[in-house]
């Protein structure tokens, strides 16, 4: 069975926890930082500026594991952000993609 870990800023709780939900019915654990197989960034733009998250982009980085951005912002990430995911699989949340649609192409993924 496949884990995540799911690295967000606070005010992104409720995207968190809609995709974690959308996770679990298909048996997929949300686990913690250290054990997961599959980390999962929200970019948007609180965690733009977020230190807690530049943090654990850094403890996920060192971790050498699959590690996919999901977007929720036109906006550029600030520098210090970018070095972390740059080279990141992104994938864009826009108003017309559902989150079945995301659900689908994270399973594609990580299975």
């Amino acid at each position: 069975m496949k884990s995540i870990y799911i690295c967000h800023d606070k005010s992104d709780i409720f995207h968190a926890n809609q995709i974690k939900n959308m996770f679990e019915l298909e048996n997929i654990v949300c686990e913690n930082l250290n054990q997961a197989d599959v980390y999962l960034f929200i970019f948007s733009d609180s965690a733009n500026r977020s230190k807690k998250v530049l943090d654990e982009l850094q403890k996920i980085v060192s971790l050498d594991k699959k590690f996919l951005t999901l977007k929720y912002t036109d906006k550029i990430p600030s520098d210090e952000l970018s070095f972390y995911i740059g080279a990141t699989q992104w994938m864009d949340m826009n108003k017309e993609q559902s989150m079945r649609d995301l659900l689908s192409k994270v399973l594609h993924q990580i299975r």
